[in-house]
Formats: structure tokens, sequence, C-alpha cells
């Protein structure tokens, strides 16, 4: 579907974190750290700093280790899988000296960075009102920028960041990257804009060398009190309550009206959307809506679909006809409801103009839901039109975006110009 194939690469990852030197800072003695994460297929081997007696290890709700060794090793744990840990420190009088929480995934045998982010393990570190995101290497980006709710806050060249964060907030981390694509794709983006004659100024003509990537990590702290980094289990779902979201995906032409690029059509102009980004936007494209469901009955995913109107009108505006695509390229795939904490899918979508004898607009997104409320989104589309993705859950009243990019133009619909790579994930 996708406008190139990749090439299969083994990764191998060992996060080394918060290394502790032999001269640790007095006032940072009773304060516990990670000191390495090393991911394996259905293994996480953790590693921290030696600061109490006893240490106690939570998966989720349940204690999983108690102990005096400063390090533990989970096991029959699920290939390529969100897991999250609390760590408490304890003293010999049986006092928390200091706890921290982490997630991270478990490693996939046959993984692709380059081609699928949702093989990307993140991973998050959260101790009192730090945070630290570490993620792993992609291939050709050695520069990030980060973004703190919209706001441009740090470039970092090591594939980790520290920040702080409030209490009962939601906080928003964007990293973004560019990745040149490779000589042969180079070459038909240079053969596409000399045929289509494109008028590009050379910022734009540089832009077009590069696939963006987009990792979004967002961190709730609402049921969280900072200072203890305890988690009030009261507000929380039992682990027996139903949990469902509403995901929508929505493609849309922000503009009016939208001039065909082929200039020998009939249809010299089609109306667009007329509108900006809304999860309830009532013109459009295309819309998916998945509906994801750990339910009493049992678990499900499904899929309801739509397609817009496309009117074409002449060189004055004049109508001429309107059409209707098929939603036949819209479709699930991959769908995998048999873990029981766990559900997976991969909506595919392939859609283009009723009218006329033109490109599709290609997109794809994989799913993962967990029945602690957890989830991971990893997709990516052409750079036209307008994308929108919002996520509602069972006990939200509005949707919550997950990812809106803006169309470049419809030029980018061709198949040697560069996709937008994105991911997001909660914690």
């Amino acid at each position: 579907m996708f406008k190139r194939k990749g090439f299969l690469y083994l990764f191998s990852l060992v996060l080394s974190l918060f290394i502790l030197t032999s001269e640790v800072n007095a006032e940072r003695l009773n304060e516990l750290e990670i000191e390495s994460i090393v991911p394996y297929s259905n293994e996480i081997h953790l590693d921290w700093n030696d600061i109490g007696n006893t240490y106690n290890v939570y998966q989720d709700k349940k204690l999983i280790y108690s102990g005096s060794d400063s390090n533990f090793i989970v096991d029959s744990l699920d290939s390529g899988s969100l897991y999250s840990y609390k760590i408490e420190a304890i003293d010999e009088q049986g006092t928390v000296i200091d706890n921290l929480r982490l997630q991270t995934s478990t490693d996939k045998v046959d993984k692709n960075i380059n081609e699928n982010l949702n093989d990307l393990i993140i991973t998050t570190v959260l101790n009192d009102n730090k945070v630290k995101i570490i993620w792993e290497d992609i291939d050709g980006i050695n520069t990030f920028q980060v973004f703190k709710n919209g706001q441009l806050i740090n470039t970092v060249k090591d594939n980790v960041i520290e920040d702080e964060i409030e209490s009962n907030s939601l906080t928003s981390y964007n990293i973004v990257g560019k990745k040149l694509i490779d000589e042969e794709r180079m070459t038909a983006v240079k053969k596409y804009i000399e045929e289509n004659s494109l008028k590009l100024t050379p910022i734009e003509e540089d832009m077009l060398f590069y696939d963006e990537i987009s990792l979004i990590k967002e961190i709730d702290s609402t049921d969280i009190n900072l200072a203890t980094n305890k988690i009030d289990f009261s507000t929380l779902q039992s682990s027996t309550s139903t949990k469902s979201w509403s995901m929508r995906y929505t493609t849309f032409l922000a503009d009016p009206w939208v001039s065909n690029p082929n200039i020998l059509s009939k249809y010299a102009w089609f109306t667009g959307d007329n509108r900006g980004f809304t999860a309830t936007g009532s013109s459009f494209r295309t819309r998916a809506d998945i509906s994801i469901c750990f339910c009493s009955a049992g678990r499900s995913v499904s899929l309801s679909k739509a397609v817009g109107t496309t009117h074409g009108y002449d060189s004055n505006k004049k109508f001429l006809e309107s059409g209707t695509a098929s939603s036949s390229g819209i479709e699930l795939s991959n769908v995998d409801t048999s873990n029981s904490s766990k559900i997976t899918f991969k909506l595919n979508h392939a859609v283009g103009n009723p009218l006329v004898t033109a490109l599709d607009i290609d997109y794809v997104v994989n799913g993962e839901f967990y029945s602690n409320g957890n989830y991971k989104l990893a997709g990516e589309h052409d750079q036209a039109p307008h994308h929108e993705v919002y996520l509602i859950g069972n006990n939200s009243v509005s949707y919550q975006t997950m990812h809106q990019a803006e169309s470049k133009g419809l030029s980018y619909l061709a198949p040697p110009m560069p996709n937008k790579k994105w991911s997001k994930s909660n914690f």
C-alpha cells in the first residue's frame, strides 16, 4: 500500500539509564534511580541504585517482588507489549524512603523500527515531579526537537529528555525528528518535481527529501501524588470493570475550494470541507470509527466507516457532477483479542477521488489497548489532505487528540513524496 518497501533490520537494545558514579551527591543519597532497563522478548531486567534495606516491585497493582536485591528480572511476559511498574525503597524501620514509576516494553524478535514505529521501545520513568523519556535509535535521525504541550522546550542529540511535570495534570511531549529519504526515492522525487513543473522554493524542495517522525508521550498525573508517587487506587477502575475506547480517524480538505492539479480534466475545482481540526466535524473525505472494549461479555474490536461526497466543478466553478467513493479501502486487519489484557489491530486506508483517476489517500494505524488503561498507537500517512485522530474512553466526556497533521498539498499523494510517521502512548 505504501510508497516504499523497507529492509529488515535487527535491533538489539540495552537502555542504560541514569548511571551512578562513585561521587554521589549527598543530597541524592536517598533518591531512588533506575540504573538500567534491559528488555528481551519475554523478560525485562530492572536494576536500580541500592539505597534501602528492602524493595518492593509492583506490576500495575500486583506485588511481584519483595526483597533486599536492588535488581529484578520480570519474566513470562508477552513479546512487544507495554508494562508499567512501581519500585519502592524501604529502610530498616519499614518506612518507604523513595519510590518511582516506570513504563517500558518487551522487545520483538523480528522488528523493523524504520518501517513501523509500533516496534519502537519508549521508556518513561517518573520520580517525584521529574520525568525521563528514553527511546531507541531511529536510523538516520541524530537530532530531535522536543515540544511540551505544544511549546518547543529543547533540541536534543541523545535519545533522552528530562523535565518536570505538575501534579494533577495531563502533560504531552512530542518528540519530532526528520529522516533523509534514500537515494532511490530522492531520484523519484526530483523526477516528479520536474515532470509536474512544481514551483518550489529551495526550502520547500528540501522538505521533500525528508520523512517526518513524531513520537508523542502523554503523562497523566491526575491520580498521582507526585510528592510520594502514590497512586490513588480509589480513583481507578477495578481490573474487572469494563474498559472501552472509541478511536476516530478523519481525513478532510480544510479549504472551501480545491483546484485539480490535472489541467486537462473537465473538473477544474472540487469543494473542500471548509473547516479546521475538530473531532466532531460533519464534513470530511473519509472517517473511520473503531470501538475497542474489554467487556464482561468478552473483548471486541469493531469498525464503522463513512466516505464524504465529492462535488466537481468546471473552471468557472459551475457544478458538473457529484460522486461518493467506495469505503471498501477502509478495513481492519491483524485483529487479536486472544490476550485477556491486550487488544491489537491494524487499520488500513486507501480511498481516492470518485470523479477522476487520482491517487488514493493512504494511511495505516497499528493499535494496542490494554486492560489497565494504557494504549499505544503508531501510524503512517500521506501528507495530504488533513489528518486527525482522536480517542475517547468510557470514563471521558470528550475526545482527546491523538494526532493532527496539516496537508502539504495534493502533490504529496504521489508515490515518491515523503510520508508522516507518528506514535502516541500514555502513562
